[in-house]
């Protein structure tokens, strides 16, 4: 039945977008992020693919998460961030000082509330969206310790936050893809959906 139901409010945001002028429509890109529900643990993922050549990420949606992390991140393309650089500036907050030469952030299990330091990258990431492949060739997250995916659903790499900061999910894919900068979430008993750039 859900299922049912996630396919027909598919149907009518697709009816909508060729039936209405596209200024009244945000939901014009194809840009659908599935996401799966754990039954055991209710949490939400979402697949992503990390690097070149592509490696698979399960990561747990949090959707007052500031950041994305990974536990690792064994890309072979990924370029560690200098601390002094533009993009440390935008992953880190006011009080987060650092003296290594390479940014590091705080990060935090939503789960187990367990934090610890992650060293941000740059990479390519590809998401697992309903519509065209769309991947962003400098993407910023940060590698965290295994440790932190205590509580995570089984297989979990990571999370990715959906929150207000400067390097989570949606404000990365809205600067790459120049969306509106919001969103719109629908989330039922078994499965779920992320539309960037929507949100009326």
């Amino acid at each position: 039945m859900a299922h049912h139901l996630q396919s027909l409010f598919i149907l009518f945001l697709l009816a909508i977008n060729h039936l209405l002028p596209a200024q009244t429509t945000q939901f014009n890109h194809g840009f659908l992020l599935k996401l799966t529900k754990d039954l055991e643990s209710h949490q939400y993922t979402a697949q992503l693919l990390i690097g070149t050549p592509q490696l698979p990420a399960k990561v747990v949606v949090h959707l007052s998460g500031q950041s994305i992390w990974l536990c690792p991140s064994s890309s072979p393309s990924r370029t560690l961030i200098n601390h002094n650089s533009l993009q440390c500036l935008m992953a880190k907050s006011d009080d987060q000082k650092s003296a290594s030469a390479i940014c590091d952030v705080y990060q935090q299990n939503p789960i187990t509330g367990e934090t610890s330091v992650g060293v941000v990258v740059e990479d390519t990431v590809t998401v697992d969206v309903v519509g065209p492949i769309s991947t962003v060739d400098k993407f910023l997250f940060s590698c965290s310790p295994g440790s932190l995916l205590s509580g995570l659903v089984t297989g979990a790499n990571g999370v990715l936050g959906f929150g207000r900061s400067k390097i989570a999910f949606q404000s990365q894919i809205v600067n790459n893809f120049d969306f509106p900068r919001e969103f719109t979430v629908c989330l039922s008993s078994s499965k779920g959906f992320i539309i960037p750039g929507t949100g009326h």
